[in-house]
């Protein structure tokens, strides 16, 4: 986690700035938002390192050198974007939701209700995540968003956490649904507590959603794929609450509108088809990830992060080990 300025505390940015901005309309702040995310861009040098770095590697065959550094750079817009995102979250309802979102798909999740044992959707860190589950739910879907118990990290910064807590108020209330909180690297009891609510929200025919790109050291359970062209290590534990369940695997995603970023699409996909073999499965969910983030390398927020992925053998490779 790093910080957005240098010198002026992230206070300003998360509870001045970003809140002042929420109060016009969002053409007016794009332009500011646009300019913040050149300064992240420029101020924060390990960030973009990684961020350069991974792009060049591995979308080589796919962008040229110009294409890639252009993409490197609106990642800092969408990374502010996200950031943003959260102070609009009051101010949406069932009423005026699509005002800031296009929806495809919705009748994939209209035939997992139909059969009645609710489902575990699966999306990606792509456009902003946490808006996307407030949207569907405000669509009329009871979705329950998995997340990690960031408010509460010491290791994050002071006024990150204090955001974090911001945006989780604001995603449960305009929800109506209580989010599932797992600890990363916590106690095990705690975590099957959390497997045990899981269980309860599908018995009651609704959704849980689950991001797929959580760096796979964090998690207890996980097996090595294909991802980008490399071997990668993700979290499995998303498939085995499926096999439990018997409960359809959905992938949704959604990304900002490249022709305008005040708006979002948002795309809810087939479901997974399910073989019960753990790694074939997890291969099909990672390549839908993979695919969208191909398809809008601008908007993947995780591209700093892609070491974390990597099978320790690939990392090993990488350093130049034997």
């Amino acid at each position: 986690m790093t910080r957005r300025y240098k010198r002026v505390p992230d206070w300003f940015y998360f509870f001045g700035l970003l809140p002042f901005l929420a109060l016009f309309p969002r053409k007016w702040a794009a332009p500011i938002l646009r300019w913040q995310g050149k300064h992240i861009h420029d101020v924060q040098d390990f960030h973009r390192t990684l961020v350069y770095r991974n792009m060049n590697e591995l979308l080589t065959t796919r962008l040229s050198p110009a294409e890639r550094a252009a993409a490197a750079r609106k990642t800092f817009d969408v990374w502010v974007w996200e950031d943003f995102e959260a102070f609009y979250f009051p101010f949406w309802k069932s009423s005026n939701i699509d005002r800031y979102f296009t929806f495809e798909g919705l009748e994939n999740l209209d035939r997992a209700l139909e059969q009645g044992k609710g489902a575990l959707l699966f999306s990606g860190h792509i456009g902003s995540t946490c808006a996307a589950v407030i949207a569907l739910a405000l669509k009329g879907y009871p979705l329950h968003p998995l997340i990690h118990s960031s408010p509460n990290d010491p290791t994050m910064p002071a006024a990150f956490r204090s955001y974090a807590r911001v945006k989780i108020h604001w995603m449960t209330q305009r929800s109506g649904q209580e989010p599932v909180v797992v600890a990363l690297n916590g106690p095990a009891e705690a975590n099957s507590m959390a497997a045990v609510d899981i269980y309860r929200i599908l018995s009651q025919n609704h959704f849980v959603s689950v991001a797929m790109d959580v760096p796979p050291h964090l998690a207890d359970n996980r097996e090595e794929v294909d991802f980008l062209g490399h071997r990668c290590c993700f979290p499995v534990g998303l498939l085995k609450l499926a096999y439990l369940s018997g409960t359809p695997v959905i992938p949704y995603f959604s990304w900002r509108d490249p022709e305008d970023w005040t708006r979002q699409r948002l795309r809810v996909q087939p479901p997974i088809q399910i073989s019960r073999n753990l790694k074939n499965d997890l291969q099909r969910c990672v390549d839908r990830l993979s695919d969208q983030i191909m398809e809008r390398p601008e908007q993947w927020l995780s591209w700093d992060s892609f070491d974390h992925f990597r099978a320790p053998a690939t990392v090993g490779v990488k350093n130049g080990e034997s």
